[in-house]
């Protein structure tokens, strides 16, 4: 697919190709590089009808975002810092998607323990 990304340095494309880094029955991680030490990462999922039910373009990471599938349910997980990732849970059979999560602690069958952090300090939840 051909698109284009700008940045706020700049107003003109930087890059307009995706190459395809992962692929698998229920979802796709593609790359578009920008430069030579960051990229920009999309994640898109699928449902069992093979349509897309989630999409999103990740930030400029250094590593690809690490993808794991647990019974029906795909993790996007991904670093955004030091020490800091971010997880999003997509269920492919019944079209859910979480909100992004801290720092998850743990993932039980129907909840995740994570950290978030409000400005007068931090919250375990």
């Amino acid at each position: 697919m051909t698109e284009s990304i700008t940045t706020n340095e700049s107003e003109e494309p930087l890059h307009t190709k995706w190459t395809i880094i992962k692929k698998e029955k229920c979802y796709c991680i593609e790359k578009m590089g920008l430069r030579e030490y960051n990229d920009y990462y999309r994640c898109s999922v699928y449902n069992t009808e093979q349509e897309a039910i989630y999409s999103e373009i990740l930030g400029e990471f250094n590593d690809p975002p690490r993808v794991s599938i647990c019974d029906d349910t795909v993790n996007i997980h991904y670093g955004v810092g030091t020490g800091t990732y971010l997880d999003k849970f997509i269920d492919y059979q019944k079209n859910l998607k979480s909100e992004w999560f801290e720092t998850v602690r743990a993932i039980g069958k129907v909840h995740v323990a994570y950290v978030r952090n409000k400005q007068d300090g931090t919250e375990y939840i």
